[in-house]
This record gives structure tokens, sequence and C-alpha cells, in this order.
């Protein structure tokens, strides 16, 4: 199995740890290569790609084309956006799911098969529970 995580902030530097201990293969992106130091040093197998995810030569360097799942968590709505769409419908990706911060970007996704979280609007759900 094949995931590719775009963004290696917090999120994403946890995200890769999560899934290499699933035995899942690894491609990370990320456009600062010092984000690279996140990442644990005893991860096999893990590539780290270094660029702009919104360019079609880095993801295709991040093997985008052959990936199980997709985790798109930069710190940039307008990007996560755009990435997971290219992502889904131009690589064929089954299982896209991007963070998106604004709740109220969430409708662009109402005809795209993307999973779509989104921290304030579980912070908000939970405290109305």
């Amino acid at each position: 199995m094949r995931a590719v995580i775009i963004g290696c902030g917090e999120t994403g530097s946890y995200l890769v740890n999560e899934y290499s201990k699933k035995g899942y293969n690894i491609s990370v992106v990320d456009k600062d290569e010092r984000a690279f130091d996140k990442l644990p040093h005893n991860l096999n197998g893990v590539i780290k790609v270094v660029g702009d995810a919104t360019d079609m030569g880095v993801l295709q360097h991040s093997f985008l084309a052959s990936a199980d799942i997709a985790l798109v968590v930069t710190g940039d709505d307008d990007v996560n956006i755009m990435i997971s769409q290219i992502a889904r419908k131009y690589f064929n990706v089954k299982n896209v799911a991007v963070m998106i911060s604004n709740a109220e970007k969430i409708p662009i996704f109402k005809d795209i098969d993307v999973k779509v979280i989104c921290p304030a609007e579980m912070i908000i759900s939970q405290f109305k529970e």
C-alpha cells in the first residue's frame, strides 16, 4: 500500500509516522526541505520529495499515480483544495482526504469524492455536544 502525504508540518509528520507503523510505503512532499527534520530518523522506505506540490512534476515524482491514499495537509486551504482535486480527478487516487481550516470552503467538495476534515468544525461539533 502506498500513501502520499502532502505537507510535512506537525500533522503531516505525524501521519508519516503512523502510516509507516502500519506498513505503508510513503512519499511525503513539502516545499521546505527542513520540514523533513520533524520526521523520526528511524523511518525506512519513506520517499521525501522537496518541491511545490502544485507542480504536476512534483506530484508525479511522489508516485501519486500509484497511491492507494493521498492525505493533503499543508497549511494553506487553497493549496489543499487544488491538490486534493488533482489527486482525485487527474491521478485517479481513490482515497483522498484533505484538511481544511475554513469551514466555509467545505461546499467546494460537494461533487468530488474527497473526505474533508475540518478541525474547526470538529471542535465546534464537540462543544455543541
